[in-house]
């Protein structure tokens, strides 16, 4: 129960569930109360205007859990990895710690409310569907993940790939060597696994350390988890702009890194030397001049992340590991070929 509705309060907002909640208890109250007259018309008449409003919401709840559905069938990778790794088309790789699927989930609107037909007008989006689209847009390329084995349904967006676990580096390996550009997912409190850290060496050990692109969650909606995950980014830039090798992490470049990552971080983008790119959200606020009419003509209210700003961020990000490709040909741009 718990988990339903943390889910249904990241899709819909807190707004929406106390509506949800008041209508149907109102609509409880109406119907096994036994009051006459004035009390009863008043409470019809609250009911009444509740009821749609909760319909209303219904509607784009519906529409979001359409959206937000793992309805996907995956794919083997006997079936796409050799075919894809030998062909002259280009792809780019999503990397995460596995069991993320689907998880981060992002609102079209960037309006602090979420409610009724506005909301149920623009349905949600994943994290990897944002990606995906992104990628597909600015790039037009497809975009593939890897999952277990025993998952044979995962979050449209991507092509995910099944993978046994005695399979599974030789898999990713592949995949990494051919890859145009490799978009690392950060989770909710999720630590760097060993194999996550397997991934991250490889790519530094496979030269393409450079066109990687970290996607931070968003800060609005839980700012514990985004604080650990500017961590975890730090780390990883860390490690893509050294050997790779975690055992081996520098302390002193992490804390270099923590420091130029602002607060409101959402997508990193490494670059050919040890700099890197950035994305974030502005302040909020302008700067109030004097007086309380100006400073109330002067807020602009919190910021909510939403999907949008995630591709624009990527498309940027996707835009610039293009540059460092532009003008080579197919086998100067991998090298490594399909080995």
């Amino acid at each position: 129960m718990k988990a339903l509705t943390t889910r249904l309060r990241r899709m819909v907002g807190n707004y929406a569930l106390v509506i949800i909640i008041v209508g149907v208890g109102a609509t409880v109250v109406l119907m096994t109360s036994g009051a006459n007259g004035l009390w009863e018309k008043l409470l019809k008449s609250f009911v009444t205007i509740l009821v749609f409003v909760v319909a209303s919401t219904l509607v784009g709840v519906v529409r979001g859990l359409a959206k937000y559905r793992i309805a996907k069938a995956t794919k083997p990778h006997e079936k796409v990895v050799e075919p894809l790794v030998t062909s002259d088309r280009e792809y780019c790789l999503v990397l995460r710690s596995f069991g993320e699927d689907g998880q981060i989930v992002l609102p079209r609107e960037s309006r602090r409310g979420r409610v009724g037909l506005a909301y149920g007008l623009t349905p949600n989006l994943t994290m990897e569907q944002v990606v995906a689209t992104a990628v597909s847009e600015s790039l037009r390329m497809p975009t593939y993940a890897i999952v277990d084995q025993s998952v044979t349904l995962a979050p449209p967006g991507l092509t995910f790939v099944r993978v046994a676990d005695d399979q599974w580096k030789a898999v990713v390996s592949r995949l990494i060597r051919r890859a145009h550009t490799v978009v690392l997912l950060l989770g909710r409190d999720k630590e760097i696994g060993a194999g996550f850290a397997w991934e991250i060496e490889h790519l530094v050990q496979s030269g393409i350390s450079s066109r990687v692109v970290l996607t931070l969650p968003p800060p609005d909606q839980d700012e514990y988890s985004h604080q650990r995950a500017l961590h975890q980014a730090a780390v990883l830039l860390a490690l893509l702009t050294s050997t790779g090798d975690l055992s081996g992490l520098e302390r002193f470049r992490v804390l270099e890194y923590e420091m130029q990552l602002p607060p409101t971080t959402l997508v990193v983008a490494t670059t050919e030397t040890s700099a890197i790119r950035l994305w974030h959200l502005k302040d909020s606020a302008t700067t109030p001049r004097a007086g309380l009419w100006n400073r109330v003509k002067a807020y602009r209210g919190p910021v909510h992340v939403t999907n949008l700003q995630y591709k624009g961020a990527m498309s940027e990000a996707l835009a610039e590991t293009e540059k460092q490709l532009r003008g080579n040909s197919f086998s100067a741009r991998y090298p490594l070929g399909s080995r």
